[in-house]
């Protein structure tokens, strides 16, 4: 799976990773530590990534959302800042329209301060990560893998229709924590076209479950 990793456009040489997140006078932009840090992890583990330092680069909207649909990523996570939230959770709807399949989470201290809030900004933000989100990010992308092995070993039904993929089981099951819904409700008011199959993702789900809890995970 490819992640793309961003810090998205907001005022010219907007500083968001540090403490109180502006543009400064002297013009310093500090680096975006914490998404390379969860950026450095995923790449040890063999996923390809593209990182985007938008206001170091001087990229525009246009620019990220070329280069994002380049990539061609099945996660993205951006990060987020209190004086660009709004800014920052309209880039996520831009993503999500262009990339309907992308998995997106915010990360940041506005999320980790105040997640409900944030995931009732946008119905096209899938999940937010807070404080430190490392392994949480790993964890989503090890999560497909898992998915796949249950796939091939239950004894789902045959159907003329085709199976959803492994990356849209694991979004439904990251929607069902994030936004604590039930499966049903998840699949009927978000992907209705996989009615159908509602028994064979309820199998996974519960498999899926049982597997983590097993090994830890």
């Amino acid at each position: 799976m490819k992640i793309l990793f961003l810090n998205p456009p907001f005022l010219k040489k907007f500083s968001r990773p540090q403490r109180s997140p502006a543009v400064t006078k002297s013009g310093t932009l500090y680096f975006p530590l914490w998404l390379a840090s969860a950026a450095s992890v995923v790449m040890e583990k063999g996923f390809e990534i593209d990182f985007i330092d938008a206001p170091a680069d001087g990229l525009t909207i246009q620019d990220v959302e070329n280069r994002a649909l380049a990539f061609g990523p099945g996660l993205i996570v951006m990060d987020t800042s209190t004086p660009s939230i709004n800014n920052d959770i309209g880039m996520v709807g831009r993503l999500k329209d262009l990339m309907p399949g992308a998995f997106i989470i915010a990360v940041g201290t506005h999320v980790s301060a105040l997640p409900d809030d944030v995931m009732k900004m946008d119905a096209r933000l899938d999940a937010v990560a807070r404080f430190e989100y490392d392994f949480t990010i790993l964890d989503r992308s090890d999560s497909e893998g898992i998915v796949n092995l249950l796939k091939s070993s239950l004894d789902l039904p045959d159907s003329d229709r085709k199976f959803p993929s492994k990356k849209v089981i694991v979004n439904i099951l990251s929607q069902m924590v994030n936004k604590r819904q039930t499966l049903f409700d998840v699949v009927e008011q978000r992907y209705d076209h996989l009615i159908e199959f509602i028994g064979a993702l309820s199998q996974i789900e519960q498999h899926y479950a049982k597997f983590k809890l097993e090994h830890n995970l």
